[in-house]
């Protein structure tokens, strides 16, 4: 069984995220259809570490960081 030729080429994706990045400057949420139509929007998601991710010595640094 010979493989599925790909709808989106990852040069085109590269184009459009390097696009993306000079007119946001954010990082954005691709959703790839399956006929090949690439979907970006604003990324609801926030970027940093979630609370529950950080070890307590992690948070120990961050809270003495500043002193």
């Amino acid at each position: 069984m010979s493989a599925i030729k790909a709808t989106v080429r990852q040069t085109d994706l590269t184009r459009m995220l390097k696009a993306w990045k000079a007119a946001w400057g954010t990082p954005p949420a691709v959703h790839v259809q399956p006929d090949g139509t690439v979907v970006m929007m604003p990324s609801d998601a926030s970027a940093e570490v979630n609370q529950a991710d950080i070890t307590p010595f992690d948070k120990w640094k961050s809270d003495n960081e500043a002193s």
